[in-house]
């Protein structure tokens, strides 16, 4: 298989290809920021209607909280929080390990 980096061989400051298949959202680390959302949803509440309630409810408003701290917070904003950290902390040890990126 012939890759944009095969290609541009005489340019090599031009591949931005990842040097690792696991830096590519390939395998079951791509997929486990979908498989925490489901669970956020599956554990959170309907604002409308209170604690208690489902946001996989029929009748649910299409909102969506989670408990954090003294309040609520909406699972797409806790989802992004992990993102961020999970990005930290990823880009942390590949600078830590002197991988390539």
């Amino acid at each position: 298989m012939v890759t944009t980096c095969d290609l541009a061989r005489s340019f090599p400051e031009s591949c931005s290809e990842p040097k690792f298949g696991f830096m590519q959202g390939v395998g079951p680390l791509g997929y486990s920021i979908l498989l925490f959302q489901t669970l956020a949803t599956a554990a959170g509440f309907d604002p409308l209607k209170g604690p208690g309630s489902s946001c996989l409810a029929p009748d649910a408003s299409g909102k969506c909280v989670l408990p954090w701290g003294n309040g609520t917070k909406s699972v797409s904003s806790v989802i992004l929080i992990a993102s961020g950290v999970s990005f930290a902390a990823s880009t942390s040890v590949a600078h830590s390990t002197d991988l390539e990126l």
